[in-house]
């Protein structure tokens, strides 16, 4: 079972850059068309369904797993398949996310959120899942940028039910990862390292050479269902072979910018020993992160739990000196490797961020406020490792267990030492995240699809970003239209003066019925009692009695003479003739722009390139759609 629909590269770059639109179903469907036309230049050839996460009831809508799944079916064409296409990565959860799965390997919530997702979309598009053979009976192609491949490669390796995948520019599979989301890989792993049956967090130490070779060896089968295509200058590309990482499947590679240096060369100069302990971090943020506050990022930083000190009061001393004691010893000794790969950062930190901002990733004033902050989380560490230092030597050489010793040292470093705890955990609560946010944000340009794309341009076709323009030649000037571009002003400048013009009527209708009408209806009830009055004059003398006639005097009115006139509402200045005539004038002149804007584009092109059809379906796919 192959895929039909999005085959050629270019359809599958920009559906899977559609995904970061953030469209409802209708819009999207009518941009999958759009897409579709423009580059095959024919109709989609299939009715198409779209389901979301946003209509799941398997997704959280507090989940950070985002996609859209779409079913193609025609029974003329022969055409029946599913695809999957998962939002990558998007603001800083995405992030932290990232280092969690990707880092260090240990989450793959996202993995099984896709997962459940296509279950359910496969459910709402009436397919059922086949237990005998263990897959649905359709195609179901996964589409994913950036950590959405991740996503998707990793969800096919465990659960085995896309039938192909394609990333761009993406996140590779983790061994580390898969050791803990995929049962299988793990018992092949446990046979082959019998020291992971007892720990499973000792994989970390490891020899990757042999862990990755074992994984691609493992996976090997489905290699031939996995395609990518990366950015020469992607980031994620730049650090592929970061320790867990491999690549699986067919890869095709792009020079995008050859001006941009990318971060390869920097990750180059990194030893594979520094990685590991940048790893070990990974996994330390990632264990403290999963029970709750960064109290526990400090636990799991210092190998031991703190609560024991932060809870501590002077009264203790009395009842859990010997739990105080231990404490003070278990501590001290956890702390020299715990601390190991804090330091390789922290004396690494001058060295990786001026390559950062060598390269152009961060300015200046980024690398100064990442400077503080490591500096100022390294103070607090030393600052621990130090008054742990004294209470263990003031308890050592009190050979007599005199608690009044330990109290001298401990009122000046016990406290301390709770207010050291607090200010770390404060520090990594307010490490500055959104200036790796923002380095992030700069590695992303060779990291986007639309540079990818543009890289795809040809002599006749080039992508601006994922629009794509074509190009003709009049006299020596070369000129580039974009079909998307003209579509939309002939399309949906047609549709908006159609709704105008449906307005402008209903304005119309509105001003017979409930203006001209009641308006005349009030004049003709007027003009009738005037016409009352001037034929019966004396039926209202009654009104001339506050002014000292009454009927005692017997007179009467022998004549009523009304001079006002009542004119109809086209004669008064309320008439809203010359204002619908200009409303409609607008119009017309809007239908008239587009005509000439139409005929010019058609004008650069030769009959032969069927500009004038190619419009006519666009206009008519915004028009109807």
């Amino acid at each position: 079972m192959s895929e039909k629909v999005f085959s050629a590269r270019e359809l599958r770059l920009r559906i899977t850059d559609l995904e970061y639109k953030d469209l409802s179903p209708e819009a999207y469907k009518q941009e999958v068309e759009r897409i579709y036309f423009e580059e095959t230049g024919e109709a989609l050839p299939a009715e198409m369904e779209v389901f979301t996460t946003k209509q799941s009831d398997a997704i959280s809508q507090d989940s950070e797993y985002k996609g859209t799944a779409i079913r193609f079916h025609s029974e003329e064409n022969e055409i029946d398949e599913v695809y999957i296409v998962s939002e990558g990565t998007q603001g800083l959860n995405d992030w932290l996310y990232n280092v969690e799965a990707l880092v260090a390997g240990r989450s793959f919530v996202q993995v099984e959120e896709a997962d459940n997702f296509m279950d359910e979309a496969l459910d709402h598009f009436q397919y059922e899942y086949d237990s005998n053979k263990g897959s649905y009976d359709v195609p179901i192609i996964g589409l994913g940028h950036s950590q959405a491949h991740n996503t998707n490669a990793t969800a096919y390796l465990v659960h085995d039910k896309f039938t192909n995948v394609y990333g761009v520019n993406g996140a590779q599979l983790n061994y580390y990862q898969l050791f803990r989301a995929d049962p299988q890989f793990e018992q092949y792993l446990k046979e082959k390292y019998p020291i992971l049956e007892t720990d499973r967090d000792k994989i970390i130490d490891l020899n990757t050479d042999e862990l990755k070779q074992h994984a691609i060896n493992f996976y090997k089968d489905k290699a031939q269902n996995i395609e990518q295509d990366f950015s020469k200058q992607d980031p994620l590309y730049g650090v592929k072979d970061f320790r867990g990482l491999f690549s699986l499947g067919k890869e095709t590679v792009h020079e995008t910018n050859a001006n941009y240096p990318g971060i390869s060369d920097m990750f180059g100069k990194i030893d594979d020993d520094y990685l590991q302990q940048l790893q070990k971090i990974a996994v330390i943020y990632t264990k403290g992160s999963e029970k709750g506050d960064k109290m526990h990022v400090v636990d799991e930083l210092l190998g031991v739990d703190t609560k024991f000190f932060r809870d501590f009061k002077l009264h203790h001393y009395a009842t859990k000196n010997f739990q105080l004691l231990q404490n003070v010893r278990a501590l001290d000794a956890a702390l020299p490797e715990a601390l190991e790969p804090i330091y390789q950062i922290t004396d690494n930190k001058e060295s990786i961020l001026s390559e950062l901002q060598d390269a152009g990733y961060i300015s200046t004033e980024q690398k100064a406020t990442l400077m503080d902050s490591f500096e100022n989380i390294e103070k607090e560490i030393q600052a621990i490792e130090s008054l742990v230092n004294d209470m263990k030597v003031a308890r050592d050489q009190n050979h007599e267990g005199m608690i009044l010793t330990e109290v001298i040292v401990d009122a000046h470093s016990f406290y301390k030492l709770q207010g050291a705890l607090e200010s770390l955990a404060e520090e990594l609560e307010d490490f500055p995240a959104e200036e790796f946010e923002a380095l992030l944000d700069s590695l992303g340009k060779s990291h986007g699809i639309g540079e990818l794309m543009e890289s795809l341009s040809n002599d006749k076709r080039k992508y601006v970003g994922t629009e794509l323009y074509i190009k003709n030649t009049k006299g020596s000037k070369d000129i580039w239209i974009s079909l998307s571009v003209t579509g939309r002003i002939c399309g949906l400048g047609k549709l908006k003066l159609l709704a105008k013009e449906e307005k402008i009527e209903k304005f119309k209708n509105k001003l017979e019925s409930k203006v001209y009408e009641v308006f005349e209806e009030q004049r003709t009830r007027a003009n009738t009692a005037v016409d009352y009055m001037e034929a019966n004059p004396n039926l209202d003398r009654e009104f001339l009695y506050p002014h000292g006639f009454s009927p005692s005097f017997n007179r009467t009115i022998t004549r009523i003479n009304v001079h006002e006139e009542i004119p109809r509402f086209k004669d008064t200045s309320l008439d809203m003739t010359e204002h619908i005539h200009k409303l409609n004038a607008s119009v017309e002149k809007g239908h008239s722009l587009i005509q000439q804007y139409r005929e010019t584009v058609e004008s650069l092109f030769k009959e032969e390139d069927n500009i004038a059809e190619q419009i006519d379906f666009m206009e008519g796919m915004y028009i109807n759609g």
